[in-house]
């Protein structure tokens, strides 16, 4: 049953992550713009679960965002590495999967580095991000239903994909006068201004890093995923955005009829969020006749 996906993991994390780096030269990489050196170093920083000097916990980005599956995490996949896990360890009480952290457990708040209940995680392939409370918000004891001191709050979330970030974060484009960056920004509510900063708060916060990276690996990182691309198309998009060609290509492939027909309400419907080149950017609605009651 999870033979497979199993196999695909190995090829992908275990197999690629235990050998040492692979020198490649320009003709071996398409570096999409970035200098060849940073995308292979930073290929190699996304792919190794000892960074050298950080200290984290075994976690490579790519535990998380895997290449099998679009460098996101699903539920399957989750669970076929958790069984694999449970077969090792019948053989090997000293195996270990760094995708299963206590960080990451469902009772990580009562039990800490002892936990170990992963249901959410391999039931949804959710993983836990700590969010701090705003000062004007409370949250309410559900043993006392009044309100408590907490000044952070644990959201479940999906593990995004890495593909066409050349196509989001900060535009300029300032449609909505709001913090923290309101000409855009990665994540879904931008609070996260670059791409380094991005690979730096994982790092921290998944990896649970002990040394901080230097700039150079996070400048690394950003430039390997400015070259992830989810199809020829919009690898072409983005490039033609990059250098302020008008007007851009479309990265669509041909449509049929129903497609064609999908599309049309895309663009009347959803483009006001999901709008130019990179589908993130919002815009007002330009007539009446744009929208929907």
């Amino acid at each position: 049953m999870y033979r497979g996906i199993t196999l695909a993991y190995f090829a992908i994390t275990s197999a690629v992550v235990a050998q040492p780096p692979v020198r490649t030269t320009d003709r071996d990489i398409d570096c999409t713009g970035q200098q060849c050196g940073a995308v292979e170093r930073g290929q190699q920083a996304f792919l190794h679960r000892e960074v050298a000097g950080l200290q984290g916990n075994g976690r490579a980005c790519v535990d998380c965002h895997m290449p099998t599956n679009s460098f996101q995490l699903s539920p399957a996949n989750v669970e076929a590495r958790y069984q694999l896990l449970q077969f090792r360890l019948r053989f090997d009480p000293k195996a270990d999967d760094p995708l299963f952290r206590p960080i990451d457990a469902d009772d990580f708040r009562i039990h800490g580095a002892h936990a170990s209940d992963y249901t959410t995680l391999r039931r949804n392939g959710l993983i836990r991000i700590t969010l701090p409370l705003p000062s004007n918000v409370k949250l309410i004891d559900p043993a006392t239903n009044q309100p408590s001191g907490e000044t952070f709050v644990d959201v479940w979330r999906a593990v995004p994909s890495v593909n066409n970030v050349a196509l989001t974060g900060p535009d300029g484009h300032v449609f909505v006068n709001r913090g923290p960056n309101a000409g855009g920004g990665y994540q879904l509510d931008a609070r996260i201004t670059t791409l380094q900063d991005q690979a730096l708060q994982a790092l921290i916060n998944h990896a649970q890093v002990q040394q901080t990276p230097t700039q150079r690996t996070l400048d690394d990182i950003a430039a390997f995923q400015l070259t992830l691309f989810s199809s020829p198309g919009v690898r072409a998009l983005a490039d033609a955005a990059s250098k302020g060609i008008t007007p851009v290509p479309d990265p669509d492939p041909p449509l049929n009829s129903l497609e064609q027909q999908g599309k049309a309400v895309f663009l009347r419907a959803c483009a006001q969020c999901h709008g130019g080149p990179g589908g993130s950017t919002s815009s007002r609605p330009s007539s009446p006749a744009s929208t929907i009651s």
